[in-house]
């Protein structure tokens, strides 16, 4: 990813605020200074395939993903509250 407009890029990982690795690799591109899509907590499935299959429409998601995106310092609040989630 290195090497592409920063500006023109949102970065979707999966829906797993327990995974290290999907954390790990969150915070790093945020520090990196990437648009970031966090999950909303009403979001359940883990991946995009798991969403279109619970009957969430593709239009639906680019709709959340797009509302749900997020860069800078405000991606790093959103983050340290979703990364949370996993442990409960």
């Amino acid at each position: 990813m290195y090497g592409l407009d920063k500006e023109l890029v949102t970065i979707v990982f999966d829906n797993q605020p327990k995974n290290r690795d999907v954390c790990r690799l969150m915070n790093k591109y945020i520090k990196l200074g990437y648009n970031i899509c966090i999950w909303p907590d009403k979001i359940e499935g883990k991946d995009i395939n798991d969403m279109v299959l619970s009957g969430i429409s593709a239009d639906e998601i680019k709709q959340v993903i797009k509302k749900h995106t997020y860069k800078g310092l405000r991606a790093e609040m959103k983050f340290t509250t979703w990364k949370k989630i996993g442990d409960i």
